[in-house]
């Protein structure tokens, strides 16, 4: 090391301090007359306590961010007869800006993130299971489920009977063919952990557990299969599930008779599926091999589904009948969703084309209000799917569903016809269009067009374009953009503009979309800007005293505030009831005003409006043929004066699908 002498080691700690001494003045002394330097650092950076309040607000959000509630197509949100213009819909708001308004969900057309309820169960070790064509046939028996399920998930029962969208309304199956390969049944499940059983005890393997190149493990007791852990599996975008099958177990006969998978997705959210009381025909043997293909048929079992937020939802399939090509042709079936309602359908007349792809079928359903539905499904016509390579191609469906034929009737007697065409589809199985075309029992006529639809790297959609058209000759567009969603796929916002044929139209952004523990959506911010130039701005939340959902997931109360110009308006609904229609039948509404009208005159005040539903009469069945219902209208100004105060008493008897007798008698002021 250099030495330096010691009067040249004085200079240079001298002018090291000196040195010093300039950077300290020049940085950190504050000049003549001003703050110190680290002052206007504080004032850059936050406040500890600014940095914990938003690191909670962004915890609270994230806690609720759960389900969507969503109607469906703007159609459903229209009454029953017609598709007024916009134009019709904005005099009527300018006209009535401070009285009661109905909230209106405009929609995707269909479900959303598929993976998340109807994840692809192949991708294994080996397509040539012994129990093929059972598997394909189970999935196409829970696919028309699924597709009703989905296209109600953003709507919580309260709102979707609000828009029309009860249970035994037509359902548009726009993702069949996704569902149809994407979601593998139980007899798949087994038939793949045996196959892969065999195959290794074939090649002579005795140990406990085998491991595989990509990570994968198989483990054995006793000969049979009792986990395979960490099986990668992948879509048709190329997005990778973690798996792992574990808690099996099996008869006297060494059939399995229970198992547990646990799924890991590509945004990293973890679901749970445990099937149990898994039963089998008599003659149903444990061989592997193609001659046992005709001996393994499940008639019955259990499935227990939780989801990336801990929600339980149960479904029990029994009494499952087999035609002799081994496809389903009947089964019962009980549903308990999250919110612990029970559903029931029974169905049957299953019969499938000559590649087994399902083409009819008769459903009879039961709501957890005891409401029955019929719905015959049939006229199915498929195509072959040109991204699928072949048996061993997992993450593509064979065939994709192009058309089909339904018609349905609903508790009020009232029949639905439907015809579902032209569907076509983009590279990865996702629909891109298709055209519905609904004739209700009064013959009027809807059809919907949907088109030019986009989905993000995860398969959710994210912009579409809808055509609507009715009998009367009245059309509408609606184009949905820049839809966003959270980790458990609920969306969080998009952007649309909704056009009349007279070229009125409304502009809509609708963010911040949150949600309870149980999915349902408890608050947003929405902007509206119409042609006339009305710019309006909602906030919607249910989260208060006396609001969010009862224990069935309707909607008991929510909080509306709509600013517009110097106008605004405070609704608070509380006391929300329903008929076993899950119609609204009774309300607490308290509405607030401010602001003054264009000739400056103030628009202060306050109206109480309570609802109840006095009787209810049905017949024998159980259809509603009389109500009674009670209106009281309370009004005051800003001063708190008086200005209303009446009483409506409505009864409605004879109450049919198309007509009704009504006798109204009001008193008061």
């Amino acid at each position: 090391m250099r030495k330096y002498p010691k009067g040249d080691m004085h200079r240079l700690k001298r002018r090291v301090r000196i040195l010093r001494k300039v950077l300290i003045k020049t940085f950190l002394r504050p000049i003549d007359r001003t703050r110190p330097f680290s002052f206007y650092v504080g004032k850059i950076l936050p406040e500890l306590r600014q940095v914990k309040r938003v690191f909670a607000a962004a915890l609270a959000t994230l806690y609720f961010s759960t389900q969507i509630v969503f109607a469906q197509n703007v159609m459903a949100t229209l009454p029953q007869g017609g598709l007024p213009p916009i134009y019709s819909s904005l005099k009527l708001r300018l006209t009535s800006f401070l009285e009661f308004h109905k909230i209106t969900f405009h929609a995707l057309p269909f479900g959303f993130d598929y993976k998340r309820e109807d994840r692809d169960r192949s991708g294994y070790m080996s397509p040539e299971v012994v129990v093929q064509r059972e598997q394909a046939q189970m999935d196409r028996l829970d696919t028309p489920a699924k597709l009703a399920k989905d296209r109600g998930l953003q709507l919580p029962n309260a709102m979707r009977e609000e828009q029309g969208l009860n249970d035994g309304q037509p359902i548009s199956p726009e993702r069949y063919m996704k569902n149809l390969e994407a979601m593998k049944g139980i007899q798949g499940e087994i038939a793949r952990i045996r196959q892969m059983a065999s195959k290794d005890a074939a090649a002579g393997t005795e140990s406990s557990y085998i491991q595989y190149n990509d990570g994968k493990r198989l483990v054995f007791k006793d000969g049979l299969t009792t986990k395979i852990l960490n099986e990668k599996v992948q879509d048709a975008r190329g997005n990778t599930t973690l798996r792992n099958t574990f808690g099996m177990e099996y008869n006297d006969k060494r059939q399995m008779t229970a198992y547990i998978i646990e799924e890991t997705d590509a945004k990293g959210t973890t679901t749970m599926t445990r099937r149990r009381n898994i039963t089998y025909a008599e003659d149903s043997v444990a061989t592997v091999g193609q001659s046992a293909d005709e001996k393994q048929k499940i008639t019955g079992y259990e499935e227990n589904h939780v989801d990336a937020l801990g929600n339980v939802s149960t479904t029990i399939r029994s009494g499952i009948t087999y035609d002799p090509e081994s496809n389903i042709t009947s089964y019962k079936e009980q549903q308990i969703d999250s919110y612990g309602n029970k559903s029931g359908k029974t169905w049957s007349g299953g019969q499938y084309d000559a590649e087994g792809n399902i083409s009819a079928y008769h459903e009879e359903s039961t709501d957890s209000n005891g409401n029955s539905a019929v719905k015959d499904w049939g006229d199915a016509h498929y195509i072959l799917n040109q991204a699928w390579t072949g048996d061993n191609d997992t993450a593509h469906s064979k065939y994709l569903l192009t058309s089909y034929s339904q018609t349905i009737g609903d508790a009020t007697g009232g029949v639905t016809k439907e015809s579902w065409s032209n569907a076509h589809y983009n590279p990865f199985g996702e629909l891109v269009g298709h055209t519905t075309t609904r004739t209700d029992s009064q013959g009027v006529t809807t059809a919907v067009q949907i088109k030019d639809t986009t989905y993000d790297a995860f398969g959710q959609t994210v912009g579409f374009k809808q055509i609507t058209t009715d009998s009367f000759g009245n059309s509408q567009e609606q184009n949905r953009t820049r839809l966003t969603y959270n980790i458990v796929g609920d969306m969080t916002g998009y952007f649309e503009r909704v056009e009349d044929g007279n070229g009125h139209w409304v502009e809509r952004e609708r963010s911040n979309i949150s949600y309870s523990e149980k999915r349902s959506m408890i608050g947003y911010f929405e902007k509206e800007i119409s042609s006339e130039g009305i710019v309006l701005y909602k906030d919607w939340s249910a989260f208060g005293k006396n609001e969010g959902y009862n224990s069935k997931g309707q909607l008991m109360g929510y909080t509306e505030i709509v600013i517009g110009g110097d106008r605004s308006q405070t609704k608070h609904v509380t006391d929300v009831t329903y008929d076993k229609l899950n119609r609204q039948s009774g309300s607490r509404e308290e509405t607030t005003f401010a602001g003054k009208d264009e000739n400056g005159r103030d628009l202060s005040g306050r109206l109480l409006v309570t609802s109840t539903r006095l009787e209810t009469t049905e017949s024998d069945e159980g259809k509603i043929v009389a109500t009674k219902d009670s209106v009281v209208t309370e009004g005051w100004d800003g001063a708190g004066n008086i200005l209303r105060n009446l009483t409506t008493v409505r009864e409605r008897t004879d109450i049919t699908l198309t007509s009704y007798k009504e006798t109204v008698r009001t008193t008061g002021q």
